[in-house]
């Protein structure tokens, strides 16, 4: 009886595959048809058992190396992180330094500007001051010619009186008036007119005074 035949009359009588299996594994050797099997799919038990063996082994392979990849990227990560927050601890130094340069720089400029302001205010002071103390001297001047002037003195007392009233009230008027021109930061053109115009009053007035003399019956 051939093995076709006898095939044909087990498939009558059992159809289970695993129960032919392990009847044939039984009667046969293990490992009996692995040949017919690698050549019709080209895999046994055995390489099968190998390659699920070596897929194991590769996979702890990549899992080690990804862990110490992980560490790695850990370790640089937190060397990355170190250097940036080492970065903006330079930077907020930086930034601090800055602003104290450009505060001491600030306040330079301001001394520098307040100095200069001081200055030209004193020298429009001084200029002011010495115009004044000339139109006084020239006042003291006219004062001293009609002193030498022979008159009576129950005649001339009282206008030397007034002259040297009014010229003391000018004088101080004067005065302030540059003083109030100069704290209004006016420029020295404006200063100048301004003293001109002082002058002319002063002219006028004396003048004035002279001739009210003159008609009083006393010496130009």
């Amino acid at each position: 009886m051939s093995a076709d035949v006898i095939i044909k009359k087990l498939s009558l009588i059992e159809s289970n595959a695993q129960v032919l299996w392990e009847a044939i594994e039984k009667h046969y050797k293990k490992g009996f048809f692995y040949g017919c099997i690698e050549q019709e799919f080209g895999i046994t038990p055995e390489t099968h058992d190998k390659l699920i063996l070596r897929f194991d082994r590769k996979l702890a392979e990549f899992k080690t190396q990804m862990k110490k990849n992980l560490e790695s990227l850990g370790t640089s990560f937190d060397k990355e992180r170190e250097m940036f927050r080492q970065q903006l601890i330079d930077k907020d130094i930086e930034i601090l330094s800055l602003k104290k340069a450009h505060d001491k720089e600030l306040f330079r400029q301001r001394n520098i500007l307040k100095h200069q302001a001081e200055h030209d205010l004193t020298c429009k002071l001084d200029a002011a001051s010495k115009i004044a103390h000339e139109e006084k001297e020239e006042l003291e001047q006219e004062l001293a010619f009609l002193r030498s002037e022979a008159v009576p003195a129950n005649q001339t007392q009282s206008h030397y009186g007034q002259l040297s009233f009014f010229q003391k009230l000018l004088f101080i008027s004067k005065t302030k008036q540059l003083r109030e021109l100069l704290t209004k930061k006016v420029s020295d053109t404006q200063i100048l007119e301004k003293v001109k115009e002082s002058i002319e009053l002063e002219k006028k007035f004396f003048k004035k005074e002279m001739a009210s003399m003159k008609n009083e019956g006393l010496p130009e």
